[in-house]
């Protein structure tokens, strides 16, 4: 089946997000936009990345992403309304507006599926306590970014890519891009 590609202007993102039947696996990243200086527990809260939680108030979320391999719906809020898109599978949105991307195909977009390492490297377990975090805790640290990330994963995952599903125009250049799931690595690099 090929994928649409289709976006709305929305007053509220929740009611679109809880309509789509989403896949169990499903990812959701949700992002605080700060407008003045943090304080430690917005800091430390002001990023999700967590298994996908249909209860989450996503209308609280200026920006995220909800992925699956079916599909990705991402939003950013602006001047009080949901700058939406979503690509995947054919889906009928109501208030979106909607093409296929096998439409845009015929202009030679190219498809590719690739990973990324995300930020940062597991904290083992000895190292936990001098973070302040319990003993089970699945952290990552990476000093470019001043926060403990957590990730979606199993125990024995000690660093995580995102999979990306690119599409390229004929020149070269990225065209769209969607998340469709993590991939977790086993051994340290």
């Amino acid at each position: 089946m090929a994928d649409c590609f289709c976006d709305a202007k929305l007053p509220q993102i929740s009611p679109t997000i809880t309509s789509i039947d989403w896949p169990q696996g499903t990812i959701m990243w949700l992002e605080r936009i700060p407008l003045t200086l943090l304080t430690e527990p917005e800091r430390a809260n002001g990023i999700r990345l967590e298994q996908f939680d249909p209860t989450t108030n996503f209308d609280d979320w200026a920006r995220g992403r909800i992925f699956s391999a079916h599909g990705e719906l991402r939003w950013e809020q602006q001047d009080g309304m949901f700058w939406t898109v979503y690509c995947g599978e054919n889906l009928d949105l109501p208030g979106f507006t909607q093409e296929t991307l096998t439409e845009l195909e015929s202009e030679n977009l190219r498809l590719d599926e690739r990973s990324y390492f995300l930020w940062g490297k597991r904290v083992e377990a000895q190292d936990l306590p001098t973070l302040g975090l319990p003993v089970q805790t699945i952290a990552f640290v990476e000093l470019q970014i001043p926060r403990i990330l957590r990730y979606p994963i199993s125990n024995a995952a000690k660093r995580v890519k995102i999979k990306v599903k690119e599409y390229f125009a004929a020149d070269g250049s990225l065209a769209y891009a969607r998340f469709i799931g993590l991939e977790e690595i086993y051994e340290s690099l």
